[in-house]
């Protein structure tokens, strides 16, 4: 499948996760009956920062596709849950799903009911220790979630369907959220007139913080650290969008567009640095790989030479991870950088040559293990887990 460039990788437009990441709307319902995980261990070379030349790393790669659902695929993970979404065999309808590592990877369906339809986008994660009661507080999912046919709500779950909160804000028609830090939680609502506001939670609707930058036309914000929000928004003077940062208020909104891109958006952030991607004037110029570390100024190309587009839409302060369009092929391949664009190694090909396209759409900052999806050549999506081995005398984990 080739990408869409609508830039919009996050969960905030799209009943489909499937359209997220590719332009086909069809859905493929194999009722096929899998095990969870298959493993493969294999070696990439990834530069390090401040590392003379490649170091050898080796990452077991897991296939996730849980008994009972069609396509499945990962957003966001933490070293001991992931989250994501599923389609149950024979339906169109999106599930929230979560996966515990402590568990082989066992299933928990988080999808809140009958006649109802979700997606999981983020995983509580921490960039800093908490104390034991902070992190059992903070352990969370959030996505979005709603009866057929309605407009999805901001949703939080405490690991299962059965407990469950609507984040949605007053004064909004649709809301959804695609991040979790500690004890906060970011996304975006929209209003009746369509104007889409970056939002910021504490656990409850009742929480719920406007970001919207005064006079501007939009923003969404799509990942949060402990400190930093990141997202975009349409700035009302040009009309394009611009990345934005902010540091848990709408006033404290930056911008940080770089001079060389018309629009560009920011997908992750690790309270250090920021990474997403940059185009041209027209939405549908093929992005290129960016990275920050807050401000415009700072803006770094992580484009590797050869490619037609690229995006990194995590970052764990050693790594980015995201995805790349060789120029003259169809299908986009998770990828992983070290802070330049030539240290770019493509993750796909230690996948399994059934698979056509991936992406990486998470870095964990605790260990380094990638999270995204695949599609198989059946167009079946499944979630995969890069985990690295570390070989003696290499560096330790992040």
């Amino acid at each position: 499948m080739q990408r869409v460039y609508q830039h919009s990788k996050r969960l905030r437009f799209c009943d489909d996760p499937w359209q997220i990441c590719h332009i086909s709307s069809l859905f493929w319902q194999f009722p096929f009956v899998k095990p969870d995980i298959w493993k493969r261990t294999l070696g990439v070379a990834v530069l390090l920062p401040g590392l003379a030349g490649a170091v050898s790393m080796r990452y077991s790669v897991s296939y996730v596709w849980p008994s009972g659902y069609s396509s499945v695929g990962i957003f966001s993970g933490s070293p001991s849950k992931q989250v994501g979404w599923g389609y149950p065999n024979g339906t169109n309808v999106p599930h929230a799903l979560m996966w515990s590592s402590a568990g082989g990877y066992s299933c928990v369906d988080l999808n809140p009911g009958p006649n109802m339809r979700s997606v999981a986008a983020g995983a509580s994660h921490s960039l800093k220790a908490l104390p034991r009661a902070l992190q059992v507080l903070s352990d969370c999912q959030v996505g979005q979630a709603g009866p057929l046919g309605s407009p999805y709500h901001a949703y939080l779950w405490k690991n299962q369907a059965s407990n469950g909160t609507d984040l949605h804000p007053a004064g909004f028609t649709e809301s959804g959220a695609s991040d979790a830090c500690g004890l906060l939680q970011v996304g975006w609502a929209r209003k009746a007139s369509s104007e889409q506001h970056a939002m910021l939670w504490f656990g409850s609707a009742a929480s719920a913080t406007d970001l919207h930058p005064s006079g501007w036309l939009s923003s969404v914000c799509n990942r949060t650290g402990s400190i930093v929000q990141v997202g975009s928004g349409t700035n009302p003077w040009d009309g394009y969008t611009h990345p934005l940062m902010w540091r848990g208020s709408a006033s404290s909104a930056v911008d940080l567009l770089p001079s060389f891109f018309q629009n560009a958006e920011v997908c992750g952030t690790n309270d250090t640095y920021e990474v997403g991607g940059g185009w041209g004037a027209n939405w549908y110029d093929p992005p290129q790989a960016l990275m920050w570390s807050g401000s415009s100024a700072s803006c770094k190309v992580l484009h590797p030479a050869g490619y037609f587009a690229s995006e990194a839409l995590s970052v764990n302060g050693r790594n980015q991870v995201g995805w790349a369009q060789a120029s003259g092929a169809s299908m986009t391949h998770a990828v992983i950088w070290s802070g330049t664009a030539d240290s770019m190694a493509d993750l796909h090909q230690w996948l399994k040559p059934s698979f056509t396209s991936s992406d990486a759409q998470w870095i964990d900052s605790t260990t380094g293990a990638i999270y995204g999806d695949a599609t198989d050549g059946q167009g079946r999506s499944w979630g995969i887990i890069w985990t690295p081995i570390y070989d003696a005398g290499n560096p330790s984990l992040p």
